[in-house]
């Protein structure tokens, strides 16, 4: 009985060592990044050895118990199946403490202002009562963002039989620009994350390859929302400018936070760009 424990020596040592190398992650003594890669691959060949010298151990266990040394057999046993345990439990942790290389993580900690007043976009297809344009408006427009694929194979997601084109990927965002400039030129957009004034700088912009395949690419939000302006010289006269639809890439959809978008109109004439207005609005991010 007294060398019961000399099949369990292996495994313990590895976990132990895992366990070590995964306590150094969140302190910043190792930094999952270049080099530092190498030890999330030592941690994974630890794992794998582990439970293979687990399973040599549970070998030993029934060989014991048909050498008739019952308690040495139900200790090998018992210590096999408490590190089979403590094993799984870590790979459960790991697998659900792992970052997800396609999520993003920019709202996950954000909260909504209490101090700022924050417009809805309005949802496309669906009817609002109109709402007249002031001087210097901006209204923000929203459409669902899904995969269209015809014929494609159903799927289970959370007991529920969905197929391809039932998934949403978020929402994409039009921008109807109420203005008058009063002189030739072209207007753009600005967006800031609320309270922290994070300049929202990307669009994400989806295309489709033939009829089955779904694309995209990071582009400028500058560039993206970019129209010519329309004006005159009467300054009561106001003029809608629609934009192109913009997808905001910071963020998860179903994540809401708020954003100042600002107007900004750049003159033909050469003469410096100026900012019009703003309007706060609360947003969500898009699906990559």
């Amino acid at each position: 009985m007294a060398n019961w424990w000399h099949p369990l020596c292996i495994p313990t040592l590895l976990f132990l060592c895992i366990l070590f190398f995964l306590l150094l992650l969140p302190t910043g003594v190792i930094n999952v990044s270049g080099a530092d890669s190498l030890v999330l691959i030592f941690i994974f060949l630890c794992t794998v050895f582990g439970i293979l010298s687990l399973l040599a151990a549970f070998i030993t266990g029934i060989i014991q118990l048909f050498k008739k040394r019952q308690k040495i057999a139900g200790s090998v046993f018992l210590g096999t199946f408490i590190l089979f345990f403590l094993y799984f439990a870590l790979i459960f942790m790991l697998i659900n403490s792992a970052p997800r290389p396609y999520k993003d993580d920019f709202a996950d900690n954000l909260k909504l202002p209490n101090d700022t007043e924050l417009f809805l976009p309005f949802e496309i297809g669906v009817e609002k009562d109109p709402v007249p344009p002031q001087k210097n408006d901006l209204f923000l427009y929203e459409m669902d963002i899904n995969i269209t694929v015809d014929g494609d194979e159903p799927y289970e997601e959370n007991g529920e039989t969905l197929r391809e084109y039932d998934k949403s990927y978020g929402v994409a965002y039009k921008a109807d620009i109420w203005c008058n400039p009063g002189e030739a030129g072209s207007i753009y957009l600005k967006a800031f994350e609320i309270p922290h004034e994070t300049p929202l700088t990307r669009s994400l912009i989806y295309f489709y390859f033939g009829d089955d395949e779904k694309g995209y690419f990071i582009g400028d939000l500058k560039e993206r929302t970019t129209i010519q302006a329309q004006y005159s010289k009467n300054p009561e006269e106001l003029f809608c400018n629609t934009t192109k639809a913009f997808c905001i890439p910071e963020g998860e959809p179903g994540q809401f936070y708020g954003a100042r978008f600002e107007v900004w109109f750049r003159p033909y004439s050469k003469g410096p760009e100026r900012k019009l207005f703003e309007k706060n609005f609360k947003i969500q991010g898009c699906k990559s």
